[in-house]
Formats: C-alpha cells, structure tokens, sequence
C-alpha cells in the first residue's frame, strides 16, 4: 500500500528543505512550527524517506531531522535532535534520537559525530 502524505505536509517538506540550503535560523524558527501529526520521529523519518527517496538523504539530515522534531507527536517529551561534527574534517551531521533510539534506521553515520548542539 503506497503511503498517504497530505499536501500540506509535503509542502512543509519543501520550504523546510529550501531554508535548510540558505539559512539555519530561518530553517530552525520554520521547524518549531508544532504540526505533530505522526505518533513518533521514526514514522516521521519513514514519511521523509517517502518524499525524497535515494541517494540525495545523505544531504538531507538537518531538514530530515527538522522534520522529525516538527511532525513527531513524542518528540517533545521524549526527544532530542543534536547536530555534530567530525572533528578530523569540517563535516557536520543532524539526527534524533527519541525514546532513547535514534529516529533514522538508515542512519549509523551518526555515532561518528561529536554533538556540538542539541536541541529539545
């Protein structure tokens, strides 16, 4: 069964992954916005997935986790988005990690990062 996204929802998608390419601040203020409209990030993450399947997700972590922080019913009590960097390059990471898991089963990039942000 193909999945369902409403409209809105990949519209939001859209305008998150455009300020995602030209400014963090706009991008964070956008991704507060409370829509909680899937049970918990890892559904969310799933939803993404769907929206923009293939190789591009490598270049997708922040709006990604954005998306999961935003849409994730759970995230709020249970949730924490951190971003990173590799310390031996100047490479740096988004992801969540809810309930004690981290949101994203595609991603184990993460545990090569060293938070240097973390966001509730």
């Amino acid at each position: 069964m193909p999945l369902s996204i409403p409209f809105y929802i990949r519209v939001y998608a859209q305008v998150l992954n455009r300020l995602c390419r030209h400014s963090f601040l706009l991008a964070r203020l956008w991704g507060k916005i409370p829509l909680r409209c899937y049970p918990d990030a890892g559904v969310a993450t799933a939803v993404y997935y769907a929206l923009y399947p293939g190789n591009q997700q490598r270049k997708l972590c922040l709006p990604r986790a954005f998306f999961a922080r935003s849409t994730s019913r759970r995230f709020r009590k249970h949730g924490t988005m951190f971003i990173g960097a590799f310390l031996p390059s100047v490479q740096m990471h988004a992801w969540v990690i809810e309930d004690g898991m981290p949101a994203d089963p595609h991603d184990d990039n993460w545990i090569n990062f060293a938070p240097v942000a973390a966001f509730d």
